[in-house]
């Protein structure tokens, strides 16, 4: 909906959080807030739209913090190795 990504910009909405780490028991729960947006509509038979965007976390736990930048940091060095 329009709105909600202009509430989304604007910060007046927050986002609920939970992100699921390979190998990890549980999930990451946090808090975060809409940096930026990129929307694409796609039309195959019924129109659709896939949205992209960066993430600022407003409150999340700094263990888990740590373990989502260790996570890209085993990742990126896999890639490049």
């Amino acid at each position: 909906e329009p709105q909600t990504v202009e509430e989304l910009l604007a910060g007046k909405k927050k986002l609920s959080l939970q992100i699921d780490i390979p190998n990890k028991e549980r999930p990451i729960k946090a808090l975060g807030q809409v940096m930026w947006l990129e929307g694409k509509k796609v039309t195959e038979g019924k129109e659709k739209y896939f949205y992209g965007a960066g993430v600022s976390f407003i409150r999340i736990d700094e263990d888990d913090r740590d373990e989502i930048i260790n996570y890209i940091i085993d990742l990126y060095l896999q890639k490049n190795k």
